[in-house]
Order: C-alpha cells, then structure tokens, then sequence
C-alpha cells in the first residue's frame, strides 16, 4: 500500500506540460440511448452461428450528474458492439449494476445469441 502523500510527492515531480482541464459540458447530453444499429448483419451475416461463443463486460456509474450503465458485446472474432444509457430515476450503486447486466443480456437476446460468457464487477 502506498501512501497518500508520497504518491503526492511522486505526481509533484512528474508535471505534465500539456495538460487540459477535464470539460464538464457533455454536447449530447440529451442522447439516452446508444445502440449500433444493423449489427447482425455487417458482423455476422445471417446470424450468429449457435455454437460460437461471445462475450459481455457491463458496468454503471452512480453521481452526483446522475445514473448511467454500459455494456460491450465481443464478438467471438473480437468485434466490440458497445451499449450505453443514462437512467433517469434514483438509484443505489448495486440497481445500476443489474440494470447494466440487464441491458447487455437483452441485447444478447435480440441477436440470437446462444452462448455468452459475462463479466462485471
């Protein structure tokens, strides 16, 4: 474990010459919903083969600007298929992890997909 005033101390020494204040301003700010539209058929043709196995990494967000999940489908040749949405009710950290988890199973659903193996934290 480190601690907090020598990893301090570290950062102090290390300056960075060209660095931006993080912008808050989000320009899209009143997207909720992101989604790659006709996915099934540029990444795999008629279908998902049955047997071919795919992957889910999903997580969420809880502050103070509000709720907000994610969700990545990978394709069993390594195609990313990202998901993501702001939620628009009050929530605990743990109802965003389900509903992140919920959102990526759903897509699966939708693409017919048979086999998944899913990951969060």
């Amino acid at each position: 474990m480190i601690k907090g005033s020598v990893l301090a101390d570290h950062l102090t020494h290390q300056p960075v010459d060209d660095y931006q204040q993080i912008k808050f301003d989000f320009p899209d700010e009143e997207i909720m919903y992101l989604k790659m539209k006709d996915c099934d058929e540029s990444l795999f043709g008629e279908g998902p083969d049955p047997e071919s196995e795919w992957g889910l990494i999903f997580d969420g967000a809880v502050n103070v600007s509000g709720s907000e999940i994610g969700a990545v489908l990978i394709t069993p040749k390594g195609t990313h298929i990202p998901f993501t949405a702001r939620l628009q009710f009050d929530c605990t950290t743990n109802i965003v992890e389900y509903e992140a988890c919920i959102m990526g199973i759903e897509e699966a659903v939708d693409l017919r997909i048979k086999k998944i193996d899913i990951y969060g934290d």
